[in-house]
């Protein structure tokens, strides 16, 4: 009787052990430093490789086919061209990013972003390169002279919304969330 309580107290055990770690077996990311500041980050998380096999199975085709356009990086990124540097010089980078943190009240919080063999999402940035424009004043289209019309110019980063797939940890699922990403460096002109 006594062997017969230690079998079942052994078994009971083990099964408490694996439902914990069937049920609560969230995988948990070591998100690099460099990361843990605002906006995407294109460096790959400590563990996400295991959560990458997770992902791979909750990805259904119809995701896969939708989003199976977004394939391609290029590792360099694209400076405009010097003859049009007169309007908003842009710089232009293709890449992977793998979390976007974003500031919650007091907090940081992270979205995990989806790249895996199966689904690759990479993101098309395009900001204005400021270190290439007219120190100072930031001013476009300079040769129009403007200021005779009491008017200004500016060279803007604008951006655009855009839609990613991301992994939900706490629900275990795929969502689909918006983000604002900066798309083309703009020449805004205003009244002085």
């Amino acid at each position: 009787m006594a062997s017969f309580k230690r079998v079942s107290f052994a078994v009971t055990l083990l099964v408490i052990v694996f439902c914990a770690e069937a049920n609560g077996s969230v995988m948990k990311l070591k998100i690099p430093e460099a990361c843990h500041k605002e906006g995407f980050c294109s460096i790959k998380p400590e563990g996400y490789d295991k959560l990458e096999e997770k992902i791979n199975r909750l990805l259904t085709p119809p995701l896969v086919k939708s989003f199976s356009d977004r394939i391609g990086q290029n590792p360099e990124p694209e400076l405009s061209p010097e003859e049009d540097w007169h309007n908003c010089p842009y710089i232009k980078v293709l890449d992977s990013s793998y979390t976007f943190s974003y500031e919650m009240g007091n907090r940081t919080d992270t979205d995990i972003i989806i790249q895996t063999k199966l689904l690759s999402q990479p993101i098309e940035t395009v900001k204005c390169a400021y270190e290439k424009i007219n120190r100072g004043t930031q001013e476009c289209f300079k040769h129009l002279q403007l200021h005779t019309y009491n008017m200004m110019s500016s060279c803007e980063t604008s951006t655009v919304k855009r839609s990613l797939l991301i992994y939900d940890e706490k629900a275990d699922m795929i969502k689909l969330k918006e983000y604002d990403i900066p798309c083309c460096c703009t020449c805004v002109v205003r009244n002085v």
